[in-house]
């Protein structure tokens, strides 16, 4: 009985997610369709009102900052503010000054003290976004400070409490870097006391299309859209630089389109290498039959037309191939 209702309320809550999914109003939302979105989605929720330390994990331009300052927006710290720093960005010299804070005369230059974000993130979020690319010693004092909920500022001899909830990031695989010894085991795990994964966004490509629906709307309300040749294209590339890719591309093929339907010719040229032809004969989930005479043809191709040689690869005889190709209305 208690199982049942708990599917019952399971399934309540993914249809409720599913309908917010096709309202792109709501700014603070993430986008959600595909399954891999709701469950991530679910797990953003369940961890936004509590004070738990999260690690997000994924591939750059995934959207992990969004992500963040939707737990963030969810949260009980939602009334203070929400600082990100790029751990990547600074040497470790002036990384140290940004996140601790540092007194007067610390180092040259340091004309008055200065709060780091630990502090100045007050009782919001501080989101510390490549935390894998911190060198050991800095790794080692934001453990302290994870552990003992106070920093000491460079050059200070007094610790100074803090309050914010951190949030981390990472494109890194910090297991291996562990191994490596280039990572903290145990600030791997202070850190990871509720772990997100976003995915990749070949992995969601029910996600594409309303992702570029809304980028399309934020940089041109009234625009007619994608062709139906776009949406194809769009939902058969690989995209390495997942969803900032996307949204990069959007903006390129508006100002190419102008007031005109958005076509493929107005978005970044591709290489071939760029391309990925097996996402592309499975797109729109064809009918085995279909499949076979996608998968024919894209062995013709990289044959030169060769049908004696297509044949081979494919394993099947030549009139095979050849009515396999007659009942394909596109030869």
């Amino acid at each position: 009985m208690r199982a049942n209702e708990d599917l019952e309320r399971k399934n309540e809550e993914i249809l409720l997610l599913k309908k917010k999914a096709q309202r792109d109003e709501s700014g603070d939302e993430i986008v959600v369709r595909s399954d891999a979105m709701i469950k991530l989605h679910i797990r953003a929720r369940k961890v936004a009102p509590t004070n738990g330390t999260v690690l997000i994990q994924g591939e750059s331009g995934t959207g992990k900052e969004v992500l963040a300052r939707f737990i963030h927006h969810h949260s009980n710290q939602r009334q203070g503010p929400f600082l990100a720093i790029n751990c990547a960005a600074l040497p470790p010299s002036l990384l140290e000054s940004e996140l601790f804070g540092h007194v007067r005369g610390a180092f040259t230059g340091a004309d008055h003290d200065k709060r780091g974000l630990f502090v100045e993130a007050g009782d919001g979020t501080l989101f510390l976004d490549e935390i894998g690319e911190l060198p050991l010693d800095v790794q080692a004092k934001i453990l302290r400070a994870l552990q003992d909920r106070k920093v000491r500022p460079v050059g200070g001899l007094k610790d100074v409490a803090i309050k914010a909830r951190i949030i981390a990031a990472t494109n890194r695989e910090l297991k291996e870097m562990i191994a490596d010894g280039r990572f903290r085991e145990d600030l791997f795990y202070r850190l990871s006391v509720f772990p997100l994964f976003v995915p990749p966004l070949r992995e969601r490509r029910q996600d594409i299309l309303i992702l570029a629906r809304r980028f399309l709307s934020r940089l041109k309300e009234d625009h007619k859209g994608f062709s139906p040749k776009a949406i194809r294209f769009l939902e058969t590339y690989s995209w390495p630089g997942n969803v900032r890719e996307l949204e990069n591309w959007v903006e390129h093929a508006v100002i190419l389109a102008g007031d005109e339907k958005i076509l493929p010719e107005h978005f970044p040229v591709l290489t071939d290498a760029d391309r990925d032809p097996l996402a592309a004969l499975t797109a729109d989930l064809p009918s085995y039959d279909e499949l076979g005479r996608r998968y024919a043809r894209l062995v013709l191709e990289h044959t030169g037309n060769n049908k004696s040689e297509a044949s081979r690869i494919l394993g099947i005889g030549f009139t095979t191939l050849w009515r396999k190709l007659k009942k394909d209305p596109t030869r």
